[in-house]
């Protein structure tokens, strides 16, 4: 799975985005800040989902089961 970084330059530096991951935003004076910045925010929004799906499992009570997940063409 590849995701589509996309970088725009202001006035102010550097904005970007994941196209396909709603919320990945950051900003930076030069794109490589802005790059580096934006797969910090893509790394802190998976491990939050992560965390946010295990505590709801554990409070389900449900039986589950977990494994890996590999995308190839999309």
């Amino acid at each position: 799975m590849h995701l589509t970084a996309v970088f725009v330059e202001t006035s102010e530096g550097y904005l970007g985005f994941v196209e396909e991951l709603d919320g990945a935003s950051s900003r930076g004076s030069t794109v490589t800040e802005a790059r580096e910045k934006l797969c910090h925010v893509v790394r802190q929004i998976f491990e939050t989902n992560r965390d946010l799906a295990e505590g709801t499992l554990s409070l389900s009570n449900l039986p589950f089961s977990k494994e890996p997940l590999l995308l190839t063409e999309i």
